[in-house]
């Protein structure tokens, strides 16, 4: 995590339309991926920046532990009352990741490490820093799975041809008021790791993204997208399989 002040984002991101549909598919990919991982063992499970949901709470195989680290005290008070006590979940708040791991990684290991929808908000030394020192929070056969916005984004092509973006580099005015930092396609994602002591395991983009959140809310509000279309746009992903909405990375360390 970062250091900045979550204030203001916190004000944003939880108001923010469309994110919960988004969710909902993130989640769904993340387990059809790990699924075939943890076929024969219950892992031990860190999930890392949980927002408004933590993406593990719906992981599809039964975990051994779970440890949350999230930097909103917001979002641990949440997730606290809303899971309770005696679940065997450790809640932890921590503002900066390296602390974290400093304090555990002598003595802790996990065999999944979860950013999900983390890295992108981290400035560019923050998130290298995150990626190389999760390594060190692994056991032996463990992964890193890492979940960001598409830079090549279906609904960014677009913007850039239609000349309402001036390039796939240009912040959105929503990516701005959430204070995004860092962008990411799927080859920059897998750099990232590759040049960190992992290999990539798996990498690719899912859900179709048409407009900005803003506007596919309003599309679903109308009726112009049944739950029927957001299936198929899920699907389509496969076809275009560089322009998903966002990138879903798995990693082993190059040791492991």
């Amino acid at each position: 995590m970062t250091s900045r002040d979550f204030t203001e984002y916190s004000l944003v991101y939880g108001n923010r339309p469309f994110e919960p549909t988004l969710e909902h598919f993130r989640r769904r990919r993340i387990g059809e991926k790990l699924a075939p991982e943890f076929l024969q063992v219950a892992p031990h499970v860190l999930d890392v920046g949980i927002g408004r949901e933590a993406v593990s709470r719906h992981l599809p195989f039964p975990v051994s532990s779970l440890t949350l680290v999230e930097p909103m005290s917001w979002a641990l008070d949440r997730d606290e009352e809303k899971y309770g006590a005696g679940d065997g979940t450790e809640v932890r708040f921590c503002g900066v990741f390296d602390d974290f791991v400093k304090a555990v990684a002598p003595t802790t290991k996990f065999d999944l490490v979860i950013f999900s929808g983390l890295l992108h908000e981290m400035t560019l030394s923050e998130s290298e820093r995150a990626i190389s020192s999760s390594a060190d929070l692994l056991s032996k056969h463990g992964l890193v799975v890492a979940v960001v916005p598409n830079r090549n984004s279906l609904h960014r092509v677009l913007g850039v041809h239609m000349g309402i973006q001036e390039s796939l580099d240009t912040m959105t005015e929503a990516e701005v008021r959430i204070n995004q930092q860092t962008g990411y396609s799927v080859s920059s994602l897998n750099q990232s790791f590759e040049t960190r002591g992992f290999r990539t395991h798996f990498s690719e983009t899912f859900f179709l993204k048409l407009s900005s959140h803003a506007q596919m809310e309003k599309f679903i509000a109308s009726g112009s997208l049944s739950q029927q279309a957001l299936e198929t746009l899920y699907l389509l992903s496969e076809v275009l399989p560089e322009h998903g909405a966002e990138v879903l990375g798995i990693y082993k360390p190059i040791s492991g």
